[in-house]
């Protein structure tokens, strides 16, 4: 089960991704509350091609637990949506 991001309006330069573009990327496993993946940003910020690359790095794809992603404080997606 692949980590669902918000729709790309998110990402574009009005959006809110714009504002936290250089914070780390976090997955975080929501029934325990750990990192499983912490990413830190590219040169140029974060984008929609960088952050689903990043996640499907990630070996939480699996759907065994639910994961959320966020940039620095601001949640992206889920595995759960």
């Amino acid at each position: 089960m692949s980590i669902k991001l918000l729709p790309e309006a998110t990402f574009s330069e009005n959006g809110f991704l714009h504002f936290v573009k250089h914070k780390p990327l976090r997955l975080i496993n929501t029934e325990t509350n750990e990192t499983i993946k912490r990413v830190e940003p590219p040169v140029t910020g974060w984008d929609l091609v960088s952050i689903r690359e990043a996640c499907d790095l990630c070996d939480c794809q699996s759907g065994k637990y639910p994961v959320d992603a966020f940039v620095g404080d601001s949640w992206i997606g889920s595995n759960e949506i």
